[in-house]
């Protein structure tokens, strides 16, 4: 896993260990990278056997984060995206 900083750090251990998780903060604190880690680490672990359900505020957003996740998955793990 590649290194996050003490508040993406908290992010992902409450990615782990809770159902649903919001990760929310202003431009450039890393809330698509912390869900991006999440994805390859919960996908890894699980040998690809689970779905994540993952979504943004605005279409951009949206497609940023769908095409950050697309572009390192290395497993079979069916992300969908959703746009509230």
């Amino acid at each position: 896993l590649v290194s996050l900083d003490t508040k993406q750090a908290e992010a992902f251990k409450m990615c782990a260990f809770r159902r649903i998780t919001l990760i929310q903060g202003p431009p450039g604190t890393g809330k698509t990278f912390v869900a991006n880690s999440c994805q390859q680490a919960f996908c890894n672990a699980r040998n690809g056997e689970m779905v994540l359900c993952a979504g943004a505020p605005s279409n951009a957003a949206t497609d940023s984060l769908a095409l950050e996740m697309c572009a390192s998955q290395n497993t079979m793990c069916s992300v969908q995206f959703f746009n509230p």
